[in-house]
C-alpha cells in the first residue's frame, strides 16, 4: 500500500509541471477565440447601413477595454457558478439515489433546452458529447486519476466553451441572464455521476475562471498603456504645432522689419 501510496505522489509530481504548461498554452487560446468572437459580434451589430462608406479606425484603448469587459464577463459567471458549486457540495450527487438522480438530470436538461433555446441547446449537446467520448479512453472508473483526466485537452475545450455558451445572446437577441446561466453552471458539474471527471471539470472551470481574470486584466494594462502613449503622442504632436507657430510667427516679423527698412531707404 505504501509503495502504491508513492507511486501515486511521484506521478502527481511528474504531472504537475506539465500541467502548468498546458494551461499557460491554454490561456491564450482560451482568450483569443473568446475576443475574437466578441468581435466579430461587435462588428455584426454596429456594421452601418450604408458599406460604401469607411468607418472611423476604432480607438485601441476602446478596443482592449471592451475585449477585457468581455473576458471579466465570462470570468464572473464562471465565479458564481464555482461558488454555486461549493454552497451545494461538490460531491453532493454521490448522496442521491439513482431515482432522484435520474429526476434532477431531466429537470436540468429539459431547463437547459428552454433557457438555451434550440441553437445553443443543440451546440451544447454536441459538445459535450464530444467531450464525453474524448475521455472515454482515459476514464476507467472510479479510480482513475483526475490528473489523467486532466492530460486530455477535451476537458479545457469543453470547459473554455461554457462561459461563453452560456453568455451570448440567443435568437432573440435576448440575454440569457447572468445569474440563470450560473445555476446552469453549476448543475452541469453537480450532476455528472462519474467523480473523477466531476473533480476534472470542476477545477479546468476554476482555471479557466483565474486565467479569463489574468487575460482581462493583462489587457487593462495594455489599455491603460494606449492611452499613456496616445497621451504622449498628442502632447508631441501639439508641440510640434506650437514651435511650427511660432517660428512662422518669427518669420512673418522678420519680414515686416524687412519691409520697414526698405521704406526707410526708400524714404
Amino acid at each position: 500500500k505504501f509503495q502504491s501510496l508513492q507511486h501515486q505522489e511521484e506521478r502527481n509530481a511528474s504531472t504537475a509541471e506539465e500541467l502548468r504548461d498546458a494551461a499557460a498554452k491554454s490561456a491564450a487560446k482560451e482568450a483569443a477565440v473568446i475576443i475574437r468572437r466578441h468581435e466579430e459580434e461587435m462588428a455584426r451589430r454596429s456594421e452601418p447601413a450604408d458599406k460604401t462608406s469607411s468607418p472611423k479606425a476604432e480607438d485601441p484603448a476602446l478596443q482592449l477595454r471592451g475585449q477585457a469587459s468581455h473576458l471579466q464577463d465570462h470570468a464572473r459567471l464562471l465565479g458564481l457558478a464555482l461558488v454555486e458549486v461549493d454552497r451545494a457540495g461538490l460531491d453532493s450527487v454521490e448522496d442521491m439515489t439513482r431515482a432522484e438522480w435520474m429526476e434532477r438530470n431531466k429537470a436540468f436538461k429539459n431547463s437547459l433546452q428552454a433557457s438555451l433555446g434550440e441553437k445553443r441547446f443543440a451546440r451544447f449537446k454536441a459538445g459535450y458529447a464530444q467531450f464525453r467520448e474524448l475521455v472515454a479512453d482515459v476514464y476507467q472508473g472510479e479510480d482513475t486519476l483526475v490528473d489523467d483526466i486532466l492530460r486530455n485537452p477535451a476537458v479545457g475545450v469543453f470547459a473554455g466553451s461554457i462561459a461563453e455558451m452560456f453568455s451570448e445572446a440567443d435568437g432573440s437577441n435576448s440575454s440569457l441572464g447572468e445569474g440563470r446561466a450560473a445555476i446552469l453552471v453549476s448543475s452541469l458539474v453537480k450532476l455528472l455521476p462519474e467523480t473523477p471527471l466531476r473533480h476534472a471539470l470542476h477545477h479546468e472551470l476554476s482555471g479557466c475562471k483565474d486565467r479569463l481574470e489574468a487575460e482581462a486584466e493583462r489587457l487593462v494594462e495594455a489599455a491603460e498603456q494606449a492611452v499613456a502613449e496616445a497621451a504622449a503622442l498628442a502632447a508631441a504632436e501639439e508641440h510640434r504645432k506650437a514651435e511650427e507657430a511660432a517660428a512662422e510667427e518669427a518669420r512673418h516679423a522678420q519680414l515686416e522689419l524687412e519691409a520697414e527698412r526698405a521704406r526707410e531707404e526708400a524714404a
